[in-house]
């Protein structure tokens, strides 16, 4: 994934595209494909440092994949390692001098020596859940764009069928650590969708999961094992914000919308590391209950601070005209 993802940041700070039609503009800074991720490893992400997002970019059918820094296994007792400062400049030394293998073993040895039983992994980082949202078909997908835009952070999908123009964009704010995606349809007949929670891939298996949904919040619920006595857990909490149509959740424990004109989804994580029952306060719901910003005030308080910080470095790879028009799959395969 790292180098992936590295091939995309420098591909994409190169790289210009338009976020709904096909002719580029010179002034954006970010990526786009022409056809959504079949991967987890090839969607467009999202993300403040401690939320982030992973965004397939399916027209019809999209996966987000919702993490954070703190959605961490917990495996008990994690033995601290002993202070190795007094042996860094020797280790250092030998290694420079060309003896990479005999300064990991001064350096392990020491350690050994000090009280430290066995090298040990860390303790495994695990995606939270997947948000999915499904449309009905109604004729081609044409004009189809995913964009990620660097400068505002924004993930946007966008295409035309038989029914006019769609759009969905996402973030991850700054400024109050929320995940927002607006689904908007700008012309033609209303809007109907299913959104539903579910397990991510690589999800660590054997822990509870729960997803109490509402007509108003989707619930992603997950306990962990009991780890010296302990059980901790995490939460997402979805806040949906119709305007217009009506929902419900159905049979199968998905909430569907019907003839909406847009919907707004803002999400907040949590993690519980002594109780899971943490979420029973439903904290994160008094929090999004709160907000009462629309998507693009609560994006222009999320670009105040995320594009200052990106347009502070300029980087150009000299990448041609012709190059910088091209999608991302393509410059990574030429």
């Amino acid at each position: 994934m790292v180098n992936k993802k590295i091939t995309y940041i420098l591909v994409g700070v190169a790289a210009v595209a338009s976020m709904a039609i096909a002719n580029p503009t010179p002034e954006f800074r970010g990526i786009y494909n022409t056809a959504p991720a079949t991967k987890w490893e090839d969607a467009f992400v999202s993300g403040n440092g401690d939320s982030g997002i992973m965004v397939y970019g399916g027209a019809l059918d999209d996966t987000i994949v919702f993490n954070h820094h703190t959605f961490i296994r917990p495996k008990g007792l994690v033995h601290l390692p002993p202070d190795m400062t007094p042996v860094l400049g020797a280790m250092r030394d030998k290694m420079l001098a060309g003896d990479i293998p005999g300064g990991w073993l001064d350096y392990y040895n020491y350690a050994m020596a000090k009280g430290m039983n066995s090298l040990e992994d860390s303790q495994i980082f695990h995606p939270g859940f997947h948000l999915k949202i499904q449309h009905p078909e109604e004729g081609a997908v044409e004009n189809y764009r995913h964009v990620c835009n660097y400068e505002t952070g924004e993930v946007i999908v966008s295409w035309d069928d038989r029914r006019g123009s769609w759009s969905r964009k996402s973030f991850v704010s700054r400024d109050q650590d929320w995940i927002v995606t607006l689904i908007e349809k700008s012309t033609g007949a209303a809007l109907d969708v299913t959104l539903s929670l579910e397990k991510a891939i690589h999800h660590p298996g054997g822990f509870l999961v729960e997803t109490p949904n509402s007509a108003q919040f989707l619930n992603f619920r997950c306990r962990y094992n009991t780890i010296d006595g302990k059980q901790g857990g995490y939460e997402g909490v979805t806040r949906v914000i119709l305007n217009g149509g009506t929902s419900l959740v159905d049979g199968s424990n998905h909430l569907r919308v019907s003839g909406a004109n847009s919907v707004l989804l803002i999400t907040k994580l949590a993690r519980y590391k002594d109780d899971y029952q943490g979420w029973d306060a439903q904290t994160l719901q008094a929090e999004l209950k709160s907000i009462s910003k629309n998507y693009d005030q609560l994006l222009a308080d999320h670009t105040a601070i995320h594009s200052e910080m990106y347009n502070r470095v300029s980087y150009d790879v000299g990448g041609s005209e012709v190059d910088r028009a091209r999608p991302v799959a393509q410059l990574v395969a030429n």
